[in-house]
C-alpha cells in the first residue's frame, strides 16, 4: 500500500496544526495557503485555554508573539461596567503568529506553498485527488479543508453550511496612543454588542457584532455610527484612528454537514465556527487540527481507513455543548426588550436552536397536519400543572411585573423568562379554586399558551403541525380534526416564526442527507408494519452507512443483528428511566443494574419499589395489544412532528425513540403497581405518557445520553459484545 499523501487547503491555525501533527508523525503533507500572510487577519486574542493548547503543541515557540496581557470587563448583564475575567488573556501579533505556525509545519517536513488559490478540485480515475492551484498542479490521497468559514473545498463535495444565526462583525483596527486599561471591553447595545481591546501601546481593535439583516449601508459608516452610539468603547478607544476602512466579516456560529466523506474532511472553522463571544477562536482551531492530524496519522501508520465517525461524533458533541453555553450567555441580556437582535436570542423555543429562523419578510409554508389526530380543549388545566413551561415574550416583561410584581415571572436557567410557578408546580396565574387561567383572553397570555398543544416545525415542505401528548384530549384522540385550527395557527405564525429545519439533515455529527433522502427514510419508518421493527433496522442501516463514506445513501435492505439491537433497546430504556428518576449518578447506576438483573428496583421519583417480575406480570395481565397499538401511535406522532430532526443528529434521536417503547410500557405497569393493581388501565398509560413526554421527549432532552446510545451502536458495529438485558 503506497504511503498516504495529505493535501491541506488553508494555512490558518487549524490547517497548520493539522499539517504540523501529520508531518511530525512522518506523513507526507502539503499545505497550501492563498495569501502570503501579509494581509490583516481578524482574531487577535488568545484565551488561557488557547495558550495551554499552544504550549502543548509548540512549547516555548509562540510567546514571542504575545503582546499585551488583558482581562475582560463588560456591561453584559447590567448597565455598569463590571469585571468578567482575570487578566490572563493575550493579544497576538496575528499575522506573524499564523506564519510561524505554518513555518513550524514546514520545518517538521510538510511542503508549504503560499499565494496558491485553488482553481479546481477533481477525483482521479485511480482514486485520490487532483488539485489545480494558481501556478501548480498537486495530487493527494486525502484532501483536508481548512479554508475557514467559506468551507470552499467541502462545498465542492456537496456539503452545506448550517447557519445557526446571522451574525456579522464590523471590524475596526485602530492606532494612536492607547491610554485605555489592559482590558477587553464587552458592551451590549440595542443593535448588538462590542468587543474592543488594546493590542499594544499603539494599536487596538474594536469589533461590533450584529445580525446581517440589521446592518445596512457602507461598512465604515455603519462602524463609526455604532462607535458614536456606544459608551464605554468610545470612552476608551474614541481617541484612536482607524488604520484602514472598517470591513464586514461573518461572525455567527455554524456547522458543516457533512463534515467528511470519501477521502476528505473539514477542520477548524470550515467544519464548526463560533462567534467571538465563545472564546473558542484560535485555540480551538489549533486543538481540532491536532486531534484530526493525530487521528489520520495513526490510521495511516497502521494502513487502516480512519474511523472518522467516532472523531466527528466527539467534535460535534463539543460543538453542541459550547453552542448551548453560548446561547445561555446571550439570553442573560434582558435590558433591550424591544431589540430584534436580543429578542431573537431570548424569546426562543426550548431546547432548540433559537436562531435558525426564516429570513425577514419571508412567509411560512403551508400547514401540514398529521392524519387522524383530533383535539378539543376541555379546560382541564393539566398543562398549567405539568412541567411544561409557559415562556413570556421579553417585550411583555414590564406588563407582567405591573400585574403581579416579581411573583409573576421567573428567569429560567438559560436566561429566558417564563410565568412563575407555585411550590406544587402549578402556574401562578392558574386559579387555586378551579382550573381556570387568570390570563385567558388577555393580551398578556403567552404565545406558548395560545399555541399549546400544537408544536410547529418549519420544513422545506411546509409547517408540520405536531401535538403534545401531555394534553388528555391528544392522548385520547378526542375532539375536532386538527385542520379546523388552521386559522388560529396561521395567526400565531404571523407573530412568531417557528424553528426552521434545514434542507441538509445531520444523521451523525459528521454526515448528513438532503431533504429528499430524509423523506425516503421517514416514509420507510411510517410505512405499513410494526414501527419498532423498522426503527431497529433503520438504526443498523444508518450505522453501517456512517462507516462507509463512499455510499451516498443508506441502503434499506439486507440483514441486521436484530437480537443485539433489541438488547440495546432494553439497555437504553433502563438508562432513560434512571435519568428520569434521579440526578444522583449512584442511584441511576443502581436502577440500571436492578432493571437489567430483573431484581427488586426502587423508582424514587415515581415513589414505587418492587420486583421487575411484578411489572412484567402487570403488563401481561392487561390489554397488551391495545397498549402496543397506543405506543406505536405515539411514536408515529413523534416521527410526524419531526422529533428525529431536533437539535442532535437523527441517529441519536432515533436511538431515544427506539427506547421509548420499553420505557412507556414499564412506567404504565409501574403506575398500576403503585396503585396496588395487578392490571394496568388506560389512565396508567396516560400517566406514563405524560411523564415520558415532559421528561424525555419535549422539554428535557437527553442529549448526552443519546450521544452514548450512538456510541454503543458504534461498539456493536465494531463487534464488541453487547450485554444481554
Amino acid at each position: 500500500m503506497p504511503e498516504t499523501r495529505f493535501l491541506i487547503v488553508g494555512g490558518g491555525p487549524a490547517g497548520s496544526a493539522t499539517a504540523l501533527t501529520l508531518a511530525r508523525a512522518g506523513c507526507r503533507v502539503t499545505l497550501i495557503e492563498q495569501t502570503n500572510y501579509q494581509g490583516e487577519r481578524v482574531g487577535e486574542l488568545l484565551s488561557p485555554e488557547g495558550q495551554a493548547i499552544m504550549a502543548s503543541l509548540c512549547p516555548n515557540l509562540f510567546e514571542q508573539f504575545y503582546l499585551t496581557q488583558i482581562g475582560i470587563v463588560g456591561t453584559w448583564g447590567s448597565e455598569s461596567l463590571s469585571p468578567l475575567a482575570e487578566r490572563e488573556w493575550w493579544t497576538l501579533e496575528r499575522r506573524a503568529f499564523d506564519r510561524a505556525l505554518a513555518e513550524e509545519a514546514r520545518q517538521a517536513g510538510a511542503e508549504l506553498f503560499t499565494e496558491q488559490k485553488v482553481r479546481s478540485v477533481s477525483r482521479r480515475h485511480d482514486g485520490g485527488w487532483s488539485v489545480l492551484c494558481q501556478d501548480r498542479h498537486l495530487e493527494a490521497d486525502w484532501l483536508i479543508d481548512a479554508s475557514g468559514r467559506s468551507s470552499q473545498i467541502s462545498r465542492l463535495q456537496g456539503a452545506q453550511i448550517q447557519k445557526f444565526d446571522r451574525q456579522i462583525a464590523l471590524v475596526g483596527l485602530l492606532e494612536g496612543d492607547v491610554v485605555a486599561p489592559p482590558d477587553m471591553v464587552l458592551e451590549t447595545t440595542e443593535l448588538g454588542w462590542w468587543y474592543a481591546a488594546p493590542v499594544d501601546s499603539q494599536r487596538a481593535v474594536a469589533v461590533f457584532i450584529t445580525d446581517s439583516d440589521l446592518d445596512k449601508g457602507d461598512a465604515g459608516v455603519a462602524w463609526e455610527s455604532q462607535l458614536q452610539a456606544s459608551q464605554h468603547v468610545k470612552d476608551r478607544f474614541g481617541n484612536l484612528k482607524t488604520t484602514i476602512k472598517p470591513w464586514r466579516v461573518a461572525a455567527g456560529f455554524s456547522l458543516l454537514v457533512p463534515g467528511y466523506g470519501k477521502d476528505w474532511c473539514a477542520v477548524g472553522d470550515a467544519y464548526a465556527a463560533f462567534d467571538p463571544l465563545s472564546d473558542l477562536g484560535i485555540g480551538r482551531s489549533v486543538d481540532m487540527g491536532f486531534k484530526l492530524g493525530s487521528f489520520l496519522a495513526e490510521a495511516a501508520q497502521h494502513r487502516l481507513e480512519p474511523d472518522l465517525f467516532s472523531l466527528y461524533e466527539h467534535l460535534g458533541s463539543e460543538f453542541r455543548a459550547h453552542a448551548d453555553l453560548l446561547l445561555q450567555d446571550y439570553r442573560q441580556v434582558q435590558r433591550f426588550p424591544h431589540s430584534k437582535f436580543w429578542q431573537r436570542r431570548v424569546s426562543s423555543s426550548p431546547h432548540e436552536s433559537p436562531l435558525r429562523v426564516r429570513s425577514q419578510g419571508s412567509r411560512p409554508g403551508r400547514l401540514i397536519f398529521p392524519e387522524g389526530q383530533r383535539f378539543e380543549c376541555t379546560g382541564c388545566g393539566k398543562c398549567c400543572r405539568s412541567k411544561w413551561v409557559a415562556r413570556v415574550d421579553i417585550t411583555k416583561r414590564d406588563l407582567f411585573l405591573e400585574k403581579r410584581g416579581f411573583q409573576s415571572l421567573r428567569i429560567l436557567s438559560d436566561g429566558r423568562l417564563a410565568t412563575n410557578v407555585r411550590p406544587d408546580g402549578s402556574c401562578v396565574f392558574q386559579s387555586e379554586s378551579n382550573d381556570s387561567c387568570e390570563l385567558f383572553g388577555e393580551e398578556l397570555r403567552p404565545d406558548s399558551c395560545l399555541q399549546f398543544p400544537f408544536m410547529l416545525r418549519e420544513t422545506p415542505d411546509g409547517v408540520e403541525v405536531g401535538v403534545s401528548f401531555i394534553c388528555p384530549s391528544i392522548q385520547k384522540n378526542q375532539g375536532r380534526p386538527l385542520q379546523e385550527y388552521s386559522q388560529e395557527l396561521e395567526g400565531l405564525l404571523a407573530r412568531r416564526s417557528p424553528n426552521v429545519i434545514p434542507r441538509m439533515v445531520s444523521v451523525s455529527w459528521g454526515r448528513g442527507l438532503n431533504w429528499t433522502q430524509y423523506k425516503e427514510l421517514e416514509t420507510f419508518l411510517l410505512d405499513s408494519g410494526p414501527l419498532i421493527d423498522r426503527m431497529r433496522r433503520l438504526r443498523w442501516y444508518l450505522i453501517v452507512w456512517l462507516h462507509n463514506p463512499e455510499e451516498e445513501t443508506p441502503g434499506l435492505l439486507g440483514d441486521a443483528p436484530l437480537e443485539n439491537l433489541q438488547n440495546l433497546e432494553a439497555i437504553m430504556a433502563t438508562h432513560l428511566m434512571s435519568r428520569i428518576e434521579s440526578d444522583d449518578p449512584d442511584i441511576r447506576q443502581t436502577i440500571v443494574e436492578k432493571l437489567l438483573e430483573r431484581g427488586r428496583v426502587r423508582l424514587p421519583r415515581l415513589g414505587w419499589s418492587g420486583g421487575v417480575s411484578q411489572l412484567k406480570l402487570c403488563l401481561w395481565s392487561g390489554a397488551k395489544d391495545w397498549l402496543q397499538g397506543e405506543v406505536e401511535r405515539y411514536l408515529r406522532s413523534l416521527v410526524q412532528r419531526k422529533f428525529l430532526l431536533l437539535n442532535i443528529p437523527l441517529l441519536h434521536n432515533l436511538c431515544v425513540l427506539s427506547a421509548l417503547t420499553d420505557v412507556v410500557q414499564v412506567y404504565t405497569a409501574a403506575h398500576a403497581c403503585k396503585r396496588g393493581a395487578t392490571r394496568f388501565t388506560e389512565e396508567d398509560y396516560f400517566a406514563a405518557l405524560e411523564l415520558v413526554e415532559s421528561e424525555v421527549v419535549a422539554y428535557s432532552r437527553p442529549d448526552r445520553l443519546a450521544q452514548s446510545f450512538a456510541a454503543w451502536h458504534q461498539s456493536l458495529y465494531s463487534s464488541v459484545s453487547i450485554p444481554a438485558p
